[in-house]
This record gives C-alpha cells, sequence and structure tokens, in this order.
C-alpha cells in the first residue's frame, strides 16, 4: 500500500510539474504581449480616452482622479466581481450611467464591498498557499480570468462603466471552479477510492437531495438567462429592464423617449415620449444629445419656434451635428422663401448662425487650451 502510495504521489507531482511547466511560459507570452500593448498606447499617446469625449451620461466617473477616482472604481470593480459570480447588486441593465451609481465618499458604507472582497481574496491566497503548489496554480489560473476585469479597474480612463458584457471572460472561474464544487456536493468523496474516505461517501439518499438542489439551481439560473435573453430581443424590453435597474438614467431615458415619439410606429405616444424627454434632461441637463430628440419632438407638434432653438442646440452638440446640421440648412432654406414670413426667418436665422458660431469658437479655444496641457 505505502508503495502504490508512493506511486500516486511521484505520478501527482510529476503531472503538476508538467501542467506548470506548461502554464508559464503561456503567461509570460500574455504579460509580454499586454505590457507592450500598454506601452504602445502609451508611446502613441492613446492610453487614456480624452476628457470630454465620455458623458456622465455614459459613465459618470471618467474625470475623476486621485483619491476620489481610487474609492469610486473600487465599487465599480466590485460591482463587476459580483456580477461574475452571478450575484447582482445594482440589476441588469445594458447601459449605467449618471446617477445610477452615486458617487462614493470618504465614509460610505458601500467602501465595505471592496473591503470584505480584498479581505476575502487575501483568505484564499493564504490557504491556497498553505495547501500547496497545486491549489496555488489552481488560483493563479483563477485570477487570470479575474484580471479580465482591468478595464473596469480605473487604472487607465476608459470609456466602459458598468456593463454585464465585461464579466464574460471573469465568469469562467465561476463555471469552471463552480461546477467542480457542485460534484464534490453532490457525491462527497464516492468517486474516490481511497479507504480513509469512505466514511465521507454520500449516501443514496443524501445524493439524490443534493442533486435536487442543484437542479433547481440550475433551472433557476437558466429561467433568468431565458428571461433576460428575451429582454434583449427588442429594444423596448430591453430599455424598460434598464430603467427598472436604472431609473436616473439620463442616456435610456432619452432612447425610450425616441422608441416612443415615432421610432417604433405601434408605440406612438407622444405625451410619453415627452415625459421621458423631460426626465432625461431634468437628470442631466449637460447632456446634449438631449435637444437633438426635443427638436424632433417639437417639430412633430408643430411648435416651430422652440424647434429652431433646440434645433440651434443640437447642431452645437458634436454628438448630433451630423442629424442636425442637414435638418438647419433645409428647415432655413425652405422657411426664409416664405413670402410672408420670410423676412423675419432670415433675421431669425441670423441670430442662431451667431450662436453656432459662438459656439464652435468656443470649442476651438477649449481644444487649443487641453493641446497646451
Amino acid at each position: 500500500d505505502k508503495l502504490k502510495n508512493n506511486n500516486r504521489t511521484e505520478k501527482s507531482i510529476t503531472s503538476l510539474a508538467t501542467t506548470v511547466g506548461s502554464l508559464v511560459p503561456r503567461y509570460v507570452i500574455i504579460l509580454l504581449c499586454t505590457l507592450a500593448y500598454y506601452v504602445g498606447r502609451a508611446i502613441f499617446d492613446t492610453f487614456s480616452i480624452p476628457d470630454g469625449l465620455i458623458r456622465p451620461a455614459e459613465n459618470p466617473f471618467h474625470g475623476f482622479s486621485g483619491m476620489k477616482r481610487t474609492l469610486n472604481y473600487s465599487i465599480v470593480l466590485s460591482i463587476h466581481v459580483l456580477k461574475s459570480f452571478s450575484l447582482d447588486p445594482i440589476g441588469s441593465s445594458h447601459e449605467y450611467g449618471y446617477d445610477c451609481i452615486p458617487e462614493i465618499s470618504g465614509n460610505d458604507w458601500r467602501l465595505c464591498i471592496p473591503a470584505g472582497l480584498l479581505l476575502l481574496l487575501l483568505v484564499i491566497i493564504v490557504q491556497c498557499l498553505r495547501k500547496g503548489v497545486e491549489s496555488t496554480v489552481m488560483l493563479i489560473v483563477a485570477l487570470s480570468w479575474m484580471a479580465t476585469l482591468f478595464p473596469v479597474s480605473g487604472l487607465v480612463k476608459v470609456g466602459t462603466f458598468v456593463a454585464d458584457r465585461i464579466v464574460v471572460a471573469s465568469s469562467v472561474v465561476l463555471a469552471v471552479f463552480g461546477a467542480r464544487f457542485l460534484v464534490h456536493f453532490i457525491l462527497g468523496n464516492q468517486t474516490s477510492t481511497s479507504p480513509q474516505n469512505s466514511k465521507s461517501r454520500s449516501r443514496p439518499l443524501t445524493v439524490g437531495i443534493r442533486s435536487s438542489l442543484v437542479a433547481a439551481g440550475i433551472v433557476f439560473m437558466g429561467y433568468r438567462v431565458m428571461h433576460r435573453s428575451g429582454e434583449w430581443m427588442t429594444s423596448p424590453d430591453l430599455l424598460e429592464s434598464s430603467l427598472k435597474a436604472c431609473p436616473r438614467s439620463a442616456k435610456s431615458n432619452l432612447e425610450i423617449s425616441k422608441i416612443y415619439s415615432g421610432l417604433y410606429p405601434e408605440k406612438l405616444d407622444m405625451e410619453l415620449a415627452k415625459t421621458y424627454i423631460e426626465k432625461a434632461e431634468e437628470i442631466d441637463p449637460e447632456y446634449c444629445d438631449i435637444h437633438w430628440q426635443w427638436a424632433q419632438l417639437l417639430f412633430k407638434q408643430q411648435r416651430y419656434l422652440e424647434f429652431e432653438g433646440r434645433l440651434t442646440k443640437a447642431v452645437t452638440c458634436p454628438f448630433t451635428t451630423g442629424g442636425a446640421y442637414p435638418l438647419f440648412e433645409q428647415y432655413w432654406g425652405m422657411v426664409s422663401q416664405d413670402p410672408n414670413h420670410g423676412a423675419a426667418a432670415v433675421k431669425r436665422r441670423a441670430e442662431y448662425v451667431t450662436i453656432i458660431q459662438a459656439a464652435v469658437a468656443e470649442a476651438k479655444d477649449d481644444e487649443e487650451r487641453n493641446l497646451k496641457k
């Protein structure tokens, strides 16, 4: 028996050494590629997305720096870690933005979440190191999958805030190690041939009960997947689900306003569209995309004087200029030719052109100042 055990131990050590030997070169290559990627971005000055390109409606923490950034992104990273393990503290939404996750202050109780996760990680690391090389290697494999959450760590400025799609890779940890845990939970040491483990083998009744519990959990998870997949099938369902999780998302309120203003003819409801766009503007008045939606609503309601003001603001918004400016030229080209009101229209157009020119000049000045910095 001792000889057999020694042979098994030697085979295990040999197998482990082979595994470690095959993993090391791969991790070295991955680290070198990652380093080369970020060094290249730093050299070409594309390491971070410039300020101003990402708005608070899309990522309210993007412009933070120093300790303020560290504290707030510790929450963002913690949310993604929890989502990786199917624990969703904020609900499912395809868009998380302004006011979805309130800003963190120094004495915020939510900081207990990243602190608790960090403490748990330290405990796991210590336990794996105590158990030996095999457990440590498994830990490294798991952490390598969790490292895919790096973009939302706040170390570099990216456009992504909170997104369910980010945790696809990191959820492999739950899939692999969770499956191993469930097998052990159901069978105990039933697959082991060692005499000393015979007492810990699960009885048939116990196996049946545990299998039923696992099956119920799988059915529940399957229902969640089907329900969420169904919400992704149409924009109205997706946006409605997003507003349940994040009712103060200016972007989601704007997008659903478009749906009710005619994007989906069968859902046309101008009053509801107006309600949503008003809420979006109340949440984030600086979100200039709102003016383009307002302009289209007002035009459909034949409130042309208000439409002109909103259309002008949409032209000055760099994110809607492409659609707004052609309409601006087309509209004023038509109303200026009106025999009764053409002269007044020309005067109003001149005023709006002055506003646009002033906005363009201000934007150029801001760009020059940023380049000097």
